[in-house]
Protein backbone atom coordinates (compact mmCIF):
# COMPACT_ATOMS: atom_id res chain seq x y z
CA UNK A 1 0.00 0.00 0.00
CA UNK A 2 2.89 2.34 0.68
CA UNK A 3 3.79 2.25 -3.02
CA UNK A 4 0.42 3.73 -3.94
CA UNK A 5 0.89 6.49 -1.36
CA UNK A 6 4.38 7.31 -2.68
CA UNK A 7 3.18 7.26 -6.30
CA UNK A 8 0.20 9.47 -5.43
CA UNK A 9 2.36 11.92 -3.49
CA UNK A 10 4.99 12.17 -6.23
CA UNK A 11 2.32 12.51 -8.89
CA UNK A 12 0.51 15.25 -7.00
CA UNK A 13 3.77 17.21 -6.69
CA UNK A 14 4.45 16.75 -10.41
CA UNK A 15 0.93 17.88 -11.35
CA UNK A 16 1.22 20.89 -9.03
CA UNK A 17 4.56 21.80 -10.63
CA UNK A 18 3.10 21.35 -14.13
CA UNK A 19 0.13 23.60 -13.37
CA UNK A 20 2.45 26.29 -11.99
CA UNK A 21 5.08 26.00 -14.75
CA UNK A 22 2.77 26.04 -17.79
CA UNK A 23 -0.60 27.60 -18.56
CA UNK A 24 -3.75 25.53 -18.22
CA UNK A 25 -6.14 25.81 -21.16
CA UNK A 26 -9.76 24.90 -20.49
CA UNK A 27 -12.35 24.56 -23.26
CA UNK A 28 -15.46 22.63 -24.26
CA UNK A 29 -15.20 19.82 -26.79
CA UNK A 30 -18.31 17.87 -27.59
CA UNK A 31 -20.12 17.48 -24.28
CA UNK A 32 -16.99 17.48 -22.09
CA UNK A 33 -14.63 19.95 -20.53
CA UNK A 34 -11.05 19.59 -21.74
CA UNK A 35 -8.14 20.58 -19.48
CA UNK A 36 -4.94 21.01 -21.49
CA UNK A 37 -1.51 21.47 -19.94
CA UNK A 38 1.71 20.46 -21.67
CA UNK A 39 3.04 18.70 -18.55
CA UNK A 40 -0.05 17.10 -17.06
CA UNK A 41 -2.16 16.20 -20.12
CA UNK A 42 -0.65 12.89 -21.11
CA UNK A 43 -1.64 9.25 -21.08
CA UNK A 44 1.37 8.52 -18.84
CA UNK A 45 0.15 10.95 -16.16
CA UNK A 46 -3.42 9.66 -16.53
CA UNK A 47 -2.26 6.07 -16.21
CA UNK A 48 -0.12 6.81 -13.15
CA UNK A 49 -3.07 8.65 -11.59
CA UNK A 50 -5.30 5.65 -12.26
CA UNK A 51 -2.80 3.29 -10.60
CA UNK A 52 -2.34 5.59 -7.59
CA UNK A 53 -6.07 6.01 -6.98
CA UNK A 54 -7.43 2.56 -7.93
CA UNK A 55 -4.52 0.22 -7.27
CA UNK A 56 -5.19 -0.20 -3.57
CA UNK A 57 -8.57 -1.78 -4.34
CA UNK A 58 -6.75 -4.73 -5.89
CA UNK A 59 -5.16 -5.54 -2.52
CA UNK A 60 -8.33 -5.34 -0.45
CA UNK A 61 -9.30 -8.23 1.77
CA UNK A 62 -12.83 -7.97 0.40
CA UNK A 63 -13.41 -9.87 -2.85
CA UNK A 64 -16.14 -7.40 -3.83
CA UNK A 65 -13.66 -4.49 -3.69
CA UNK A 66 -11.04 -6.42 -5.70
CA UNK A 67 -13.59 -7.13 -8.45
CA UNK A 68 -14.76 -3.52 -8.23
CA UNK A 69 -11.15 -2.35 -8.59
CA UNK A 70 -10.59 -4.51 -11.68
CA UNK A 71 -13.79 -3.29 -13.32
CA UNK A 72 -12.96 0.29 -12.33
CA UNK A 73 -9.51 0.08 -13.94
CA UNK A 74 -10.87 -1.53 -17.11
CA UNK A 75 -13.52 1.19 -17.42
CA UNK A 76 -11.08 4.01 -16.82
CA UNK A 77 -8.53 2.59 -19.27
CA UNK A 78 -11.29 2.53 -21.87
CA UNK A 79 -12.07 6.18 -21.11
CA UNK A 80 -8.35 7.01 -21.24
CA UNK A 81 -7.94 5.36 -24.66
CA UNK A 82 -11.21 6.51 -26.28
CA UNK A 83 -11.57 9.99 -24.75
CA UNK A 84 -8.02 10.84 -23.67
CA UNK A 85 -8.64 14.51 -24.36
CA UNK A 86 -11.45 14.62 -21.80
CA UNK A 87 -10.09 12.15 -19.24
CA UNK A 88 -10.00 14.64 -16.34
CA UNK A 89 -13.58 15.76 -16.90
CA UNK A 90 -14.92 12.23 -17.30
CA UNK A 91 -12.81 10.97 -14.40
CA UNK A 92 -14.45 13.46 -12.04
CA UNK A 93 -17.98 12.40 -13.03
CA UNK A 94 -17.03 8.72 -12.90
CA UNK A 95 -15.30 9.05 -9.52
CA UNK A 96 -18.38 10.74 -8.04
CA UNK A 97 -20.57 7.82 -9.11
CA UNK A 98 -18.04 5.24 -7.88
CA UNK A 99 -17.76 7.01 -4.51
CA UNK A 100 -21.47 6.42 -3.96
CA UNK A 101 -21.02 2.70 -4.67
CA UNK A 102 -18.05 2.49 -2.26
CA UNK A 103 -20.04 4.37 0.41
CA UNK A 104 -22.89 1.86 0.23
CA UNK A 105 -20.43 -1.05 0.31
CA UNK A 106 -18.89 0.20 3.56
CA UNK A 107 -22.27 1.08 5.01
CA UNK A 108 -23.63 -2.40 4.25
CA UNK A 109 -20.50 -4.23 5.46
CA UNK A 110 -20.26 -2.31 8.76
CA UNK A 111 -21.24 -5.31 10.89
CA UNK A 112 -18.59 -7.52 9.24
CA UNK A 113 -15.66 -5.16 9.94
CA UNK A 114 -13.71 -4.64 13.16
CA UNK A 115 -15.10 -1.93 15.44
CA UNK A 116 -11.81 -0.03 15.59
CA UNK A 117 -8.92 0.53 13.25
CA UNK A 118 -5.26 0.92 14.20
Amino acid sequence: MLGFVVLGGALSLYILWGLIAAPLHVFVRGHTIVYDNKFTSSILVGGAYLIATCGALLFSGYRYLVVFGILNIIGLIAVLVIYAYAFTSLWCAYAAAMSVIIFFFFRQSRSKRPATFA
